[in-house]
């Protein structure tokens, strides 16, 4: 099997298990908010994959790319820049704890 498809497919697999699993899962956050995942944080924190993805693509610029399903069309706010390693250092800050 190609190993574009084989990403697709796994791709499609875990966005369907992490939204089912994880979509409107309460409970607080560190500072003992009350919070719950929705769709709205799902899609924020999923956020990473495709800034991981452009990250790989600017220091190997020949590799062909994957394509995130979840945020396609959202390349451009999802690049791997200075906004991005900010975002990425307040991104625990979107998790729900227990």
């Amino acid at each position: 099997m190609h190993i574009r498809v084989m990403y697709q497919q796994a791709d499609l697999a875990f966005r369907a298990y992490v939204g089912r699993r994880v979509c409107g899962v309460a409970n607080r956050r560190l500072d003992g908010r009350p919070d719950s995942y929705d769709e709205a944080r799902i899609r924020e924190r999923a956020r990473m994959i495709p800034i991981a993805v452009d990250a790989r693509a600017q220091h190997r610029p020949h590799e062909s790319t994957f394509s995130y399903s979840l945020l396609a069309g959202e390349e451009d706010a999802n690049r791997w820049d200075d906004a991005a390693r900010e975002w990425i250092r307040n991104h625990a800050r979107l998790n729900v704890h227990s």
